[in-house]
């Protein structure tokens, strides 16, 4: 009974292992299984008996047709025909319905099948298209067995009393079945949406709640330090403000944990949205992007006086082929997970090495570790209960680690133990292209007057944007550089004396980026000018339209100098 059951459920999930299906579709395909192998069954079982009654052919080989047309049902979802499957499901319990209900007439209340079948139809097919095709053939069908039913242009098989009453019950107790099956699955999925529904609304305000109490604990360490200098800095015979080394790595600190936050919250959107996960790859240059990881995280961790070392294989190619954005993010998350949970004074180590393909990444922390119970389940919880006072997180930067982990073929393991710290292993697929000469990245403290002379006109409404723009600008040694509010300003402006370069705001007040690039390279005058867009957005879609419209960059606010000097470098050299 066990192993027919076990076979039973084998043979009901057929096709519902195709990685292109979501959730929702892999029911259906178990419901077009269930129905097909249920029905088959009794056809199976139920045709030869009424054969033996009868001695009726026109009931056994259509019978034995029937069931095998729904193992043809199985056979489509095995090789993942899923529509094709449910088609010959709905058209075969259709076509049953009209012969059988011929041959037996008001014996049996095939009729009762038909109305069952236009629920089938409602909940196997989503396109509009296919419910309403099946919803009118079941009523054709329901017409056809009445008109017959009427006329008796085909005359039923005869059968004794007592054989047409267990016909009748046999009929009835197959549509009950199925009708059952379609009700319970109705059921099943409502409870399974609400309860959806239910932890939706609680991770919601959790989430909420979480990232609120992250984004205020950086800036009331940013607003506490302002206000310990700003009597200072009102003071009228106060040109300058003598602000603490200290002080400055804390803001930078409690500003990139802001940054890591709100970049998280968006790309846990995108991911969870399906939106993510497309490869865009490009050459990195191994020992200079670690080296920029390391060297940004740990101005990060000198607020808790962590160092972080970085290692470096001697075999490692000095370039590898991936996508770097997602490798970026994912050692970004787990540098700020060691540093969030290291205690005071510690050491976290960044390893890396190249072999067989594959980038190999290991990042180790001394910390608290973490329990074997939080460790089977560390990547599937989106929020943790663990706080620190001045690193912060949503509790989804784990979540995210895995996600652009497995998007990129890779594998991650965890080795971790309640005092003992945590490791983090990632194998990561790579490209390692023939070697060549690499040419050294430039670190932006060499980056100071690399552009003399060079115009810029900074088109954005935003005062404080502006601000950071020309604190930038100069520190290139770009001149002179001129502002523009409006769009209007900046058209005005750039064909008054045209500029080296445009940086252009995505959002200003009377028209948006995207219409004003279009106008700049409609122009004689400026289509040659070289236009950065400047966004909050780091939508890749975004990005990839203004690029296609003819930027020549794109680039996140808020402006990181050695982000604005590389693709200054592109143009100017």
């Amino acid at each position: 009974m066990m192993a027919g059951l076990h076979v039973f459920k084998q043979l009901a999930a057929l096709g519902t292992r195709d990685q292109m299906l979501s959730n929702e579709e892999r029911k259906v395909v178990q419901l077009v299984n269930t129905l097909a192998l249920v029905t088959g069954g009794f056809a199976i079982t139920i045709g030869p008996v009424l054969y033996f009654w009868s001695g009726e052919l026109k009931i056994f080989i259509p019978a034995m047709i029937e069931a095998t047309l729904f193992a043809i049902v199985l056979l489509l979802n095995y090789y993942h025909r899923h529509t094709l499957a449910a088609s010959v499901m709905i058209a075969t319990q259709n076509l049953a319905a009209v012969y059988f209900g011929m041959m037996f007439s008001q014996r049996a209340p095939i009729q009762l099948l038909t109305l069952c079948l236009v629920s089938v139809t409602l909940f196997v097919f989503k396109r509009r298209a296919l419910r309403i095709t099946g919803i009118i053939v079941a009523f054709l069908c329901l017409v056809i067995l009445e008109f017959n039913d009427f006329t008796n242009i085909v005359q039923p098989i005869l059968f004794t009393g007592l054989q047409q009453h267990l016909i009748r019950w046999l009929a009835m107790v197959v549509i009950l079945l199925l009708n059952v099956i379609i009700v319970l699955f109705y059921v099943t999925q409502n409870d399974q949406q609400t309860t959806a529904l239910k932890h939706a609304s609680h991770y919601k305000s959790l989430f909420l709640r979480e990232t609120n109490h992250d984004i205020n604990n950086p800036l009331n360490v940013i607003y506490g330090i302002l206000q310990h200098y700003l009597p200072q800095a009102e003071k009228p015979d106060q040109p300058s403000v003598e602000v603490s080394p200290g002080h400055i790595r804390t803001m930078y600190a409690a500003t990139r944990s802001i940054i890591d936050v709100v970049g998280n919250v968006l790309l846990f959107s995108k991911i969870e949205a399906g939106n993510y996960d497309k490869i865009e790859v490009s050459e990195i240059a191994v020992h200079s992007w670690l080296g920029e990881i390391t060297e940004m995280y740990n101005e990060l961790a000198g607020a808790k006086q962590i160092n972080i070392s970085l290692k470096i294989a001697a075999q490692t190619p000095a370039i590898i082929v991936s996508d770097r954005v997602k490798l970026t993010r994912i050692i970004s998350n787990l540098l700020a997970n060691a540093i969030k949970f290291s205690p005071n004074g510690a050491d976290i180590r960044l390893e890396a090495g190249v072999g067989e393909a594959r980038l190999q990444l290991k990042i180790a922390d001394r910390g608290k570790g973490i329990s074997p119970e939080k460790l089977k389940n560390l990547f599937d919880s989106p929020f943790v209960s663990e706080r620190n006072d001045l690193i912060e997180g949503t509790g989804i930067g784990l979540t995210i680690v895995k996600q652009l982990t497995d998007t990129l073929g890779g594998t991650i393991q965890v080795e971790s133990a309640p005092g003992t710290g945590t490791t983090f292993t990632l194998r990561i697929p790579v490209t390692v292209p023939e070697m060549r000469q690499v040419a050294e990245t430039v670190m932006p403290g060499e980056a100071i007057s690399r552009f003399p002379n060079k115009s810029v006109l900074v088109v954005e409404d935003n005062p404080m944007s502006q601000m950071i723009a020309n604190m930038h600008l100069k520190r290139l040694g770009c001149a002179p550089i001129r502002f523009a509010a409006t769009g209007k300003e900046g058209m005005l402006q750039a064909r008054e004396q045209v500029p080296d370069l445009i940086l252009l705001d995505i959002q200003l007040p009377d028209c948006n980026g995207l219409e004003l690039l279009h106008i700049l390279k409609s122009d004689p005058l400026l289509r040659e000018v070289p236009v950065v867009v400047v966004s909050g957005d780091n939508s890749e879609d975004l990005s990839r339209q203004m690029l296609d419209s003819g930027a020549a960059g794109y680039i996140t606010k808020p402006i990181e100098l050695k982000a604005l000097s590389n693709l200054l470098s592109s143009y100017f050299g």
